[in-house]
């Protein structure tokens, strides 16, 4: 590990420039393939469900997020999640079921013809 006293001025910058670059090609870069896409979304899903419930545990709040790949062929699972008991919610006072929002994100996504993969 490099001691940050021990490293010079041009170092420093060079580190921290190559640190930039990796976080944009890794919030925007694209996948060799559908597979490595659908890790990332899976990984990113359970990150997003971390947070989302430290916020419903710190804060007392309540969260639902769908998730839905654009595109027929993507390999994408839609999904949807909801802290606590959010989900009776859409059940309540929508008189929705969060797996039948679920399809209809999926089949308006794919609907949309915008997609790249």
């Amino acid at each position: 590990m490099l001691h940050p006293n021990v490293l010079s001025c041009e170092e420093k910058k060079a580190f921290i420039t190559e640190l930039m670059e990796h976080r944009a090609l890794r919030t925007s870069g694209s996948h060799a393939n559908n597979i490595a896409a659908t890790h990332d979304v899976v990984a990113t899903t359970e990150k997003i469900k971390q947070e989302l419930n430290g916020l419903c545990n710190r804060c007392g709040t309540y969260a639902t997020f769908v998730i839905a790949g654009r595109h027929m062929n993507n390999q994408t699972p839609a999904t949807w999640y909801s802290t606590d008991n959010a989900s009776d919610f859409w059940e309540d006072a929508l008189n929705l079921m969060l797996d039948d929002v679920m399809r209809k994100f999926k089949q308006w996504a794919c609907s949309q013809g915008k997609s790249k993969y």
